[in-house]
């Protein structure tokens, strides 16, 4: 009878920690997702306003969450906030929020901050 007892709880132990590091895995997976798809937004939206202009920031700011958002496949809530961009120097910084629910049910959210400034003058 104890060793029934003890085999149930070591059963439900490991059952507890396969579920948390799930929860710690997907969380790493999200986090790396935002951010390489962050960065890839940014760099490719300086790229083409080296290359051609963008006649202003909204223009900017539409062609990178175009690029953004194909980058995404998780299925969170995004928030993207511009806290700036500027089109005269080639710079922008963006701030994504994403909320999701584990699956332990918990509403769970990531924070990426990424800024990016073109370093080449125009001459």
């Amino acid at each position: 009878m104890k060793q029934i007892i003890l085999s149930a709880c070591g059963c439900l132990l490991i059952i507890y920690a396969v579920y948390a590091n799930q929860n710690f895995a997907d969380e790493a997976v999200r986090e790396s997702e935002l951010n390489l798809a962050l960065s890839h937004g940014i760099n490719q939206t300086l790229e083409m306003h080296k290359e051609s202009e963008f006649e202003s920031e909204e223009d900017m700011e539409k062609y990178f969450m175009k690029l953004f958002k194909s980058q995404i496949t998780s299925d969170g809530i995004l928030k993207v906030n511009v806290i700036s961009s500027n089109c005269q120097y080639g710079m922008l910084d963006i701030e994504v929020v994403e909320y999701f629910q584990a699956s332990d049910q918990k509403e769970r959210e990531i924070t990426v901050r990424k800024c990016g400034i073109i370093d080449e003058q125009k001459s």
